[in-house]
This record gives C-alpha cells, sequence and structure tokens, in this order.
C-alpha cells in the first residue's frame, strides 16, 4: 500500500467525520485486501455512531469517499464498515486460516487532523488478521526459544507467502543473535518448525529470516525505500 494512498483515505474520512459534530473517531484501519491492490477499511467512533443506523452510516461514508476520492481509488476498497467501540467488540470477524492481508494501517488523528499511522504485521494486533495458524507459529518460535537461554525476542512478523497454506517468518530478537551466525541460528529455528509441524497438514514456513534489532532495522529501511 503506497503512504499517499493511506493518507488520502485517511484524511477523507477525517474531513467526513467532521461534517457530524455528534461524531468522534477513535481509530481508522486501512489493510491490503490481498486481491489486487483492493483495500479494506474500518471506521470507528467512541460516540455518534451509536442512533445511527449501520446501512444509512456506510452508505453515507461510502458515498463521500467516492466524490473525495475519485472513482478509481474509491471501488479499491473493498470493504467498508462503520463501527461504535461496542459492535466492533462484538463483531464476529471472519477469520480463515490463512491471511490475504498483508499488512494494517491503524491510523489515529490529532486535533489539526493530522495523521499518525502505526503499521501493523498479521502477527500483531488487528482482528482482520488474528489468524490461528499465526498464533501456532508465534507458540513455537517461543518454544524454540526456551531451548537457548540467551535468546530474548522482541518481535515475530508473520505474513501469508505467496506459496498456498505457506507463511513468511521473521523473528527478531533482542538478544542471543548478535554472536550467532544468521545462517546458523534460522537454520536451528528452521528444523525446530520441521519437527514442531510435522504432525499438520495446514502450516507450511516458505521464507524465514531471523536478526537482530539493528539487523531489522536496516531490513525495514531497505523495504520501505523500496515501497515509496
Amino acid at each position: 500500500m503506497k503512504r499517499k494512498l493511506i493518507e488520502k483515505i485517511a484524511k477523507a474520512i477525517y474531513e467526513w467525520a467532521k461534517q457530524y459534530p455528534n461524531v468522534e473517531l477513535t481509530e481508522v484501519e486501512i489493510a491490503n485486501a490481498g486481491i489486487g491492490d483492493h483495500i479494506h477499511v474500518i471506521a470507528v467512533a467512541k460516540q455518534g455512531f451509536e442512533n445511527w443506523r449501520e446501512l444509512d452510516r456506510y452508505k453515507n461514508l461510502s458515498e463521500f469517499l467516492r466524490k473525495q476520492l475519485g472513482y478509481a481509488d474509491a471501488v479499491r476498497i473493498s470493504k467498508l464498515l462503520t463501527m461504535t467501540e461496542e459492535e466492533k467488540d462484538n463483531y464476529e470477524w471472519e477469520q480463515p486460516d490463512y491471511a490475504y492481508l498483508i499488512r494494517v494501517h491503524h491510523i489515529e488523528f490529532g486535533a489539526d487532523g493530522s495523521i499518525h499511522d502505526r503499521a501493523f504485521t498479521p502477527a500483531l494486533e488487528s482482528p482482520f488478521i488474528r489468524r490461528p495458524s499465526v498464533t501456532k507459529i508465534e507458540k513455537a518460535v517461543h518454544e524454540w526459544a526456551k531451548q537457548h537461554p540467551q535468546v530474548e525476542i522482541a518481535d515475530i512478523e508473520v505474513y501469508p507467502s505467496l506459496v498456498p497454506n505457506a507463511f513468511d517468518v521473521i523473528v527478531v530478537a533482542a538478544n542471543g543473535f548478535e554472536n550467532w551466525d544468521r545462517w546458523d541460528r534460522t537454520d536451528d529455528l528452521y528444523e525446530f518448525f520441521y519437527q514442531y509441524f510435522a504432525d499438520s497438514k495446514h502450516i507450511g514456513i516458505s521464507k524465514l529470516m531471523t536478526f537482530t534489532e539493528d539487523e531489522s532495522e536496516s531490513h525495514a529501511r531497505m523495504l520501505s525505500d523500496s515501497t515509496d
């Protein structure tokens, strides 16, 4: 997802909410849909939605986005949800085992409408992308780390792979990787995965990377430079 498109959609939703003084947005999430360049969007309000029928507020926002974004960008939004905080808490999210969504951008607005964006991966917080297999992979990484007391896991990122029924996994350690050859530690973890999931027909690891925190930052900068 291009940063400019994320900002364009977020700003449009913010401008829409400004039309309704009773509407107080608490969060907006913008995510890859995994099908072409389609996008999923959730707008959550602390207040202002509770006495507004969901279908009506959806139609209102959808029409506004079409006018503000232009047809080409508007049709990329293949799913648009407007929710109260309670509705979001009680919503039964669709959670197939293999995620299509690659990245979710959690948008918060400053008092002046400025955008503060935190990107989440499938291993983290968005209800769009929390998957049973992600949880199993995270658990496996922590079980592996117990075998190596010097290893302190800082982050685990799990992405759906282009290979069917498989995942790409990045493991970042705060300690314990710095004096361990990257190939050796990655191979050690891969062998552990092979044994851990030996009886599972539904979890495959097609790409595995292990990073120190410094290595992870360098990798993230490289990816950012390639997508801007």
